[in-house]
């Protein structure tokens, strides 16, 4: 695609350079008629095709730049399609990359990360590609056809050329220099507030009965509203620093056409002789404009969105997680005798141990419960011997055997996980309870079965809709209890052999109090 891109900027350089070559017998003959005889090979060919289809010579002239135009116009409709093809192919490939790399991490890299920066993240991408990729392609095929045109013009008139093009490079590149330190500075500004909307929003959603019950909703609409303030600010000047130079170079043009015109009415022939010279100059400048702008958009995109494009490739720097995977298919056998915990130390860098020299065995079939106070490490527990987190001493060891990234998926496959916190998918029931299997891989009766086991079967039986009734974002609201149990029966529809809980769901615990 790219080489694609390469190629058709090169017709539309070739297009541009006949289209604007076309002008000059147009203007040539509308200004004397006589000198069409005086134009070599153009002339006879004009001559040629007034008299095949019975029409003036400045009309054929006139047809021959139609066909040039709408040539040129084509290739670019094409070259604009095919640039944008490449850029969102090329955002989808960087988001399934950095997604991909986001799943496959070890659970305490998910535990050091800013979940607001990570989302925004993921949004930079798109912003990246908007604001870098596309102005970069943009600037590439429009340096190649500015500089066929450039060379053309220089060869209409070396002079005038010269002078047009310096004049317009020295703005464009004292504008650059003038404004590289407040481009990086909006750069900065941008990705922290992009940051701070995604946190604020995170915040506001997750807290909602809090902010209800204290009426503070005035609190999160201010802090929402300095952020788009300043995004506001920093969005201005980003657009007036890529406009401005067009702006200041459209007058200037202007001004410099007129001063060519009265430098060529002193010379031989007047205005009227360099009438041709004058409209091809004119109609290059006008081409010649859009394409250095462009190029100047590339520069200037690639400076403002400088640190979306660091955290872009920060992640897809990011390395994978080396656990050996389970092959598709692959049959896991259950442990038979015992889960230990030998030994084992673990922090999470903050200067104190979570867990220091841990001894713990659980026999197969035996029912463990982990009391103590808030912070005492019993969550911390349950993710080693769910192979989460990994031991700084000490191992894992089920039936004697130590749990290491050779053979971790093979533990984590005999695992079902009750967790602490409720998540309910914006999804049905069923969806809810099948999480994580492919719609074609979800059996209807182990997810009703799952149902029942995990003590939502009388319920759901008194919803309209059953399963198949919505949850999550305006959708049917939950209890908490009725919540929490939709939420962790997912791995119900599997038959685990260790059941690991961060929290006694109430289903879980009245059942056998009744049984």
């Amino acid at each position: 695609m790219l080489a694609l891109t390469l190629i058709l900027s090169l017709l539309g350089a070739a297009a541009e350079l006949v289209t604007i070559g076309a002008v000059l017998p147009v203007l040539a003959i509308a200004a004397a008629p006589e000198s069409i005889g005086r134009l070599p090979y153009v002339g006879e060919m004009l001559g040629d095709v007034s008299r095949a289809l019975n029409v003036s010579p400045i009309a054929a002239a006139a047809l021959a730049l139609a066909v040039a135009a709408a040539c040129a116009t084509a290739i670019r409709l094409l070259l604009s399609w095919v640039t944008q093809q490449f850029a969102f192919g090329l955002q989808n490939e960087l988001v399934m990359r950095i997604f991909g790399r986001v799943l496959r991490q070890p659970y305490g890299w998910y535990l050091k990360q800013n979940s607001s920066a990570l989302i925004a993240a993921f949004s930079q991408v798109h912003m990246v590609t908007v604001g870098i990729i596309l102005p970069m392609l943009t600037a590439i095929t429009s340096a190649v056809m500015a500089i066929v045109v450039i060379a053309f013009l220089i060869a209409v008139d070396p002079a005038s050329a010269l002078v047009a093009a310096g004049f317009i490079g020295l703005i464009y590149i004292g504008i650059s220099l003038v404004i590289r330190g407040t481009v990086n500075r909006v750069s900065v500004g941008i990705g922290e507030i992009w940051d701070g909307r995604i946190r604020t929003m995170q915040e506001t959603l997750g807290g909602m009965r809090d902010i209800l019950l204290d009426q503070s909703q005035p609190i999160f609409e201010e802090r929402m509203r300095r952020l788009e303030d300043q995004q506001q600010r920093l969005m201005v000047t980003a657009n007036v620093l890529q406009a401005a130079p067009r702006l200041v170079v459209e007058g200037g043009v202007i001004i410099m056409v007129a001063l060519f015109a009265v430098w060529y009415g002193t010379r031989e022939g007047g205005v009227i002789a360099a009438i041709p010279v004058l409209g091809a100059l004119a109609l290059g400048a006008q081409r010649l404009l859009p394409m250095i702008q462009a190029v100047y958009q590339g520069w200037s995109g690639t400076s403002l969105h400088n640190e979306s494009l660091h955290r872009v490739v920060s992640l897809l720097d990011t390395p994978i997680d080396p656990t050996v995977r389970l092959q598709p298919g692959a049959v896991v056998e259950p442990f038979e005798r015992s889960i230990a915990l030998e030994g084992v130390t673990f922090g999470y860098g903050r200067g104190q141990n979570a867990l220091s020299d841990i001894d713990l065995v659980i026999r197969k079939g035996e029912r463990i419960g982990l009391i103590g106070k808030t912070g005492s490490g019993k969550s911390t527990t349950v993710d080693l011997i769910m192979g989460l987190l990994q031991p700084e001493r000490g191992r894992l060891a089920i039936d004697g055997e130590t749990i290491g990234w050779e053979n971790l998926a093979r533990w984590q496959a005999q695992i079902a996980h009750v967790p602490q916190a409720i998540f309910l998918t914006d999804n049905s029931i069923a969806s809810n309870i099948a999480f994580g299997l492919a719609d074609e891989d979800v059996d209807q009766d182990r997810v009703r079965d799952a149902a029942r086991k995990a003590g939502l079967g009388d319920f759901v039986n008194t919803l309209p809709d059953g399963l198949e009734t919505l949850v999550g974002s305006g959708a049917f609201a939950f209890p908490a209890d009725s919540g929490n149990a939709s939420a962790s029966p997912a791995r119900f529809t599997s038959a685990p052999a260790c059941w690991c809980s961060t929290r006694q769901p109430a289903p879980l615990m009245t059942r056998p109090r009744r049984q």
